[in-house]
């Protein structure tokens, strides 16, 4: 359970950079807030879309933009303005949505939905259910929605995300982001990102237990950066968390972003992380 004013809520640093990155005031306009759905691809917590951000419609379902689903997935996403259609193609099947309407047509066979697909600023919003043939969970008491394909996410990055040594298993799914804060500084060097994780757990992390591994992306195949603390961390490495953090409790998590001159010159498109707790060798 989350706490009650928010209730629903290897190397010490393998490598964290961002790539010619110039933080305006907006940046991170669609940061994930307390009291919103939460999206979780597999491992990962998107904490940050350069678009909206998924969230639960009246009718109980979650949308997601059309070009996440693309970036992340590695469909084929298109809209015709014309026709108020968007259409998702992946592997052999082909799905189109029809604005606004309660049914949807798969492979050029209509079926009914509980709901439609919508327009939210400048982003398509797609219900997610019927996208893909994913595993699909919704963890009621964190509001998180839990995603799960092997086509998820499959980028060079993601080839050592999910990797910890000595990983505690007793943790999973117990660490979860419930808030994310831009912290704009003096200068570019000043510039902060703070995410509130919660210890879903009656179990304490004990000091320098707790590990973060982050993917910055500028589009969908290509890293910006990574951050990470016990990234396929050696023995004896430690975490970065100061003091114990108890069952039931917050830990802030602190990310200073650098602007840097290199090939890129792109924003960031999104921020996917996870969390984890180890156990100490010995």
């Amino acid at each position: 359970m989350r706490l009650s004013w928010g209730k629903k809520m290897g190397w010490m640093l393998s490598l964290f950079v961002i790539l010619h990155l110039i933080w305006p005031v907006n940046a991170f306009a669609a940061l994930y807030q307390d009291k919103e759905v939460l999206l979780k691809l597999n491992n990962g917590y998107i904490l940050y879309s350069v678009g909206t951000m998924p969230y639960i419609d009246k009718n109980g379902r979650t949308l997601i933009p059309l070009r996440m689903i693309g970036d992340l997935m590695g469909s084929e996403v298109s809209w015709d303005e014309k026709k108020k259609l968007a259409t998702v193609t992946h592997d052999k099947t082909t799905i189109v949505f029809p604005i606004g309407q309660k049914y949807y047509q798969k492979n050029g066979i209509k079926l009914e939905m509980d709901t439609s697909a919508v327009i939210s600023g400048d982003s398509m919003m797609i219900p997610v259910r019927y996208v893909a043939e994913a595993e699909l969970n919704w963890d009621a008491d964190n509001w998180i929605v839990e995603l799960k394909h092997t086509d998820l996410l499959k980028t060079n990055a993601f080839t050592h995300f999910d990797e910890m040594e000595n990983l505690d298993k007793d943790f999973e799914g117990k660490l979860v982001p419930v808030n994310v804060e831009y912290v704009k500084g003096k200068t570019v060097d000043d510039n902060k990102l703070l995410v509130s994780i919660l210890n879903d757990s009656t179990t304490t992390i004990q000091a320098q237990h707790l590990h973060r591994n982050a993917i910055f992306y500028s589009d969908p195949d290509t890293e910006m950066g990574q951050g990470s603390f016990g990234h396929t961390a050696s023995s004896g490495m430690t975490g970065y968390n100061v003091k114990d953090i108890a069952g039931g409790s917050v830990f802030v998590d602190m990310l200073t972003m650098k602007s840097l001159e290199t090939a890129f010159n792109k924003p960031i498109k999104y921020l996917i992380f996870n969390y984890f707790n180890t156990i100490q060798s010995k």
